[in-house]
């Protein structure tokens, strides 16, 4: 295990559990001035996003993870190098990219579904083919890749969740891939406000207008659209 992983599960009294973390306080103003913490095990979290049955066979790997705060733009996973780590979503918006041969920032994808897992390479144990770095800060789950890659090659019920991912994977791919060569620009932005409503105002034009195949200037150009679109609808109201 890493030194960092190492750290975090030693703990004194009145520390978290291993590989706890601290939630955020709750910012509803009656809980102002409480000092209770909000603590999330790996197993407590797993047991949100696993069925009871898978939960047993994994318990093993979750004695080896913890659950991580990230910072924003914290990299998780940097293409072309192997990931010593796998990741799913507690909270948080992340990003991933890669650059073209014109050394140009490409935004591949989007994830910030609680449980979506962030995996850098296929299969697993091989060099990441994207960099997945956080938009804003936000906490994730994170499992050594190594005892998961030995499993694979024996564990029928962990290959079957391999498997149930990867599916999800493609279909997510397919989805982004048919939107890009079928859809023109505006019916792309209004198909990713419907996808990632959250993503709108917290990820840059830049990066959304990457991820769309669309240029900076008409992503903005059609957000003004439909902002005088709105407009004209509630006067006539």
């Amino acid at each position: 295990a890493s030194k960092r992983a190492q750290e975090s599960r030693s703990t004194t009294v009145g520390q978290a559990p291993p590989g706890a973390a601290e939630m955020p306080q709750h910012k509803n103003p009656q809980y102002q001035g409480e000092r209770r913490r909000m603590i999330l095990t790996p197993e407590e979290f797993a047991a949100q996003i696993f069925a009871q049955g898978e939960l047993q066979f994994l318990r093993p790997l979750l004695a080896l993870a913890e659950i991580r705060a990230v910072k924003k733009n914290e990299i998780l996973i940097r293409e072309g190098e192997i990931p010593e780590e796998i990741f799913f979503i507690v909270d948080g918006i992340y990003r991933g990219f890669f650059e073209n041969s014109n050394g140009k920032d490409i935004t591949d994808c989007f994830c910030c579904g609680t449980g979506e897992p962030i995996v850098g390479s296929l299969p697993l144990g091989s060099p990441a083919m994207i960099t997945m770095a956080a938009i804003q800060p936000g906490h994730v789950l994170a499992v050594p890749s190594g005892p998961i890659v030995s499993r694979l090659e024996s564990d029928e019920t962990l290959v079957r969740i391999y498997n149930r991912l990867l599916l999800d994977s493609l279909r997510n791919h397919v989805e982004i891939k048919k939107v890009l060569y079928q859809f023109d620009a505006m019916e792309k932005y209004k198909w990713f406000l419907k996808k990632y409503p959250e993503l709108d105002k917290k990820a840059t034009v830049r990066h959304i207008a990457s991820y769309l195949d669309i240029t900076p200037v008409t992503l903005s150009r059609i957000r003004s659209e439909l902002a005088e679109e709105l407009a004209q609808q509630n006067e006539n109201k």
